[in-house]
């Protein structure tokens, strides 16, 4: 796959089948975070080391949830096997006390992994168990200086007026990119 990265380790970090294939090669240059996202990822073993996480912000389609998924393949390249979790997943898994393996439930791998990627995080008006359990989560990881990468379509504005909690932890744990530029579902499928 990538540099001794193999299918047993995308399946066991939890990564979509989707994104398996996603290279930062398939950024165009003209997108503005391409260059700050492959200086991230040349370096990412440091910024796991330092526990600097990204909040990766935009409209839908960008390509987000693929750069999630290239910084912990990169990772993974060096040696430090992160894990993939979607927001809206993270409360069926604590209550659930869904198994990861014989040892860990997803939740505590959530936890315990160097490299986590909350995927799609939603904040709505009202919050929700998910939020505030992301909130925990996220919140749980800086207490261990653990790196979290965020994947949201939500403008940082917005958190900061709607769970102004959230925004708060999120400022002490992640550098905030906007990812735009580029749709790439568009046009996927041309004819029936």
């Amino acid at each position: 796959m990538l540099d001794g990265v193999t299918k047993k380790h995308l399946v066991r970090m939890g990564i979509p089948k989707v994104h398996w294939q996603a290279k930062l090669a398939n950024i165009p240059d003209e997108c503005k975070h391409k260059e700050t996202m492959q200086k991230y990822v040349d370096i990412i073993d440091e910024k796991v080391s330092d526990s600097c996480g990204l909040l990766l912000h935009g409209d839908y389609s960008q390509g987000k949830s693929a750069l999630g998924s290239i910084c912990l393949k990169a990772a993974a390249c060096k040696g430090i096997i992160g894990f993939w979790i979607h927001a809206k997943e993270i409360p069926h898994h604590i209550i659930k006390e869904t198994r990861f393996d014989s040892e860990f439930t997803v939740y505590e791998r959530a936890l315990s992994v160097p490299l986590l990627v909350i995927d799609e995080l939603q904040i709505r008006k009202n919050p929700a168990y998910t939020e505030f359990s992301a909130e925990d989560l996220i919140r749980s990881r800086v207490d261990e200086q653990k790196t979290t990468i965020v994947t949201t379509n939500v403008s940082i504005q917005s958190i900061k007026t709607d769970f102004p909690a959230l925004f708060a932890v999120l400022e002490e744990a992640v550098l905030p990119i906007k990812i735009s530029g580029h749709n790439f579902r568009a046009g996927k499928r041309k004819s029936i």
